[in-house]
């Protein structure tokens, strides 16, 4: 069956609507949650940076192993647009959707150590911190446009084990009291050792 023109628009719009929150959602939820950290115009731009180090120093050929290379945390880079008017800001009595308030509640991330998830249509990372905020005003951009950058960061977490190793007991004969109870070794029936 083929579609006519007038329709794909339609059911572009339709399909957009099935899959939302699936294929080509954008948005930073904290970890954990589907709340959205702050209600904003666009996700303008997504940058990641996954950066290990390796030694610096020669080693035998053949040699190289998992101990000679440093996985470091990624990184994120976010920018986020606001504008000073929306029709949400204009139905919302409370300017939950307000440029102060978008700037407020980034900031409780930044300043916290409550965590994020950013959702891309490529991949959700999981369990990031914002590590610096920085926004600018533009004519460039539009002067009513609010630009936030996000520099964010992947926090790795280890849940640490202990297991209880029983240790044999010493043989209490094994030393010599001397002055008040310290104790050296008898001597050893190896030639050339005590």
């Amino acid at each position: 069956m083929t579609l006519p023109i007038a329709n794909l628009g339609t059911l572009r719009d339709n399909l957009s609507d099935l899959t939302k929150g699936f294929v080509g959602r954008w948005t930073i939820y904290e970890t954990g949650t589907q709340n959205e950290i702050c209600y904003f115009d666009s996700f303008e731009k997504f940058a990641f940076l996954q950066k290990n180090g390796i030694v610096q120093y020669p080693i035998e050929q053949g040699s190289f192993a998992t101990y000679n290379k440093l996985n470091n945390p990624a990184n994120i880079g976010v920018v986020l647009t606001k504008s000073g008017f929306s029709i949400n800001q204009a139905l919302d009595g409370l300017g939950a959707f307000s440029k102060e308030k978008f700037i407020d509640d980034l900031s409780v991330y930044t300043n916290g150590t409550t965590k994020v998830d950013i959702v891309t249509p490529s991949k959700t990372f999981l369990g990031y911190s914002i590590e610096s905020m920085t926004y600018t005003n533009s004519v460039d951009e539009g002067a009513d446009i609010l630009l936030v950058t996000l520099e964010i960061k992947e926090i790795r977490e280890l849940i640490a084990t202990l297991d209880t190793i029983a240790l044999a007991p010493k043989n209490a004969n094994s030393y010599d009291t001397v002055d008040g109870g310290l104790r050296i070794p008898t001597e050893s029936k190896l030639p050339g050792i005590l």
